[in-house]
This record gives structure tokens, C-alpha cells and sequence, in this order.
């Protein structure tokens, strides 16, 4: 049984030095029966990360306090979930896009409620997976995807018709590992 306190406890073991653009996500956990987390799949806009699954986020703005506020921000934006309604309880490891060149912050959130309000502009659709079956998919595999002519190699999770993949990925593989290992 997954105790939600373990992520209170989580130590970031690695800092990144990249000229890179910062940006901050959220790793929403939500509990119905069981704990699971939300991602994100972006619209099919021709952008760089077009019809990707994600974390709720993106970059940071000149106005924005700090990173977590930046995550915090465009979760509302992206999901429309009200600030009130994200418990921020850590943060982990960033990582850097490899084609856009972005560190991306993950902070990790419980919300108190699922009631979205997407915004169809940025975001197709909201799906969750479920936290049992990502840690018994962990430690995920490396794989060869093609993405837009190009191959990648990269950590990859399959959910139903969804594929994680990327610097999603890599965050969710992160922390996988904190959750095993107790923080």
C-alpha cells in the first residue's frame, strides 16, 4: 500500500547546469480508490511538443515569483483546477529536453479534487494511470521512438493507447525511484 508521505520526504540528488529554458511541471496525484497521477495531451498544433503526453506546465514567465509558481500557474491554465486545489508536497530531480533545450522543474502535487476545465487551446485531453501499474512497470525500459522523422531513444511506458515517453518519462522514471526508495 502506497503511502503518500513518502514523497514528503524526497532528497534531490542531482542539480543541472544548462543555459536551457526554465520551466516548471506538476506530477498531480489524485486519489479515488487507488492513487493515481494525471497527464496532459497536448494538441496537435505543429509546435515542438505537439499531440505529446505530458506533465501539466511549461515555461516560465518574467512574472512568475519562481519555478513552482510557474508549475502551479500553468496547471490552472492547462487543466483549469483552481491553485487552492493543488497541495504542493515536493519537488524532484529537473531534467533538459533534448530538442528544445528546456530544464524542466517537476514539483509533485496532490489535488483535492479531478474537476477540470481544459483548455482546448493547449491541452487535447486529460487521462490518469494509475500509481500500481507505473511501479510495476519501474524501472522503464529504454527504447527506440520516432517522433517527427527522428529517432529517440528513450525511456518509454505504454498505457492503454497512450505513450509516455521523453522528458515525461525520464520525470516519471525519477520518481518511481524516490517512491521505492522511500523518499
Amino acid at each position: 500500500m502506497f503511502d503518500i508521505n513518502i514523497l514528503k520526504n524526497i532528497k534531490i540528488v542531482k542539480k543541472i547546469k544548462s543555459d536551457g529554458i526554465i520551466a516548471g511541471v506538476l506530477i498531480p496525484f489524485y486519489k479515488k480508490d487507488n492513487w493515481e497521477i494525471y497527464f496532459i495531451k497536448r494538441i496537435d498544433d505543429g509546435s515542438i511538443h505537439s499531440a505529446q503526453v505530458a506533465f501539466p506546465g511549461g515555461k516560465k514567465e518574467p512574472q512568475d515569483k519562481n519555478v513552482k509558481f510557474t508549475a502551479i500557474r500553468e496547471t490552472c491554465e492547462e487543466i483549469g483546477i483552481d491553485h487552492k486545489n493543488i497541495e504542493i508536497v515536493s519537488q524532484i530531480e529537473p531534467t533538459v529536453t533534448f530538442s528544445s533545450n528546456f530544464i524542466v522543474y517537476p514539483f509533485v502535487g496532490i489535488l483535492k479534487n479531478n474537476n477540470f476545465c481544459i483548455n482546448k487551446s493547449e491541452v487535447d485531453y486529460v487521462f490518469s494511470v494509475p500509481l500500481d501499474f507505473l511501479i510495476n512497470k519501474y524501472p522503464l525500459k529504454l527504447q527506440q521512438f520516432e517522433y517527427k522523422g527522428r529517432i529517440f531513444t528513450t525511456y518509454l511506458i505504454e498505457y492503454k493507447s497512450e505513450i509516455i515517453w521523453g522528458a515525461t518519462a525520464r520525470i516519471l522514471n525519477n520518481l518511481l525511484n524516490h517512491i521505492l526508495r522511500g523518499g
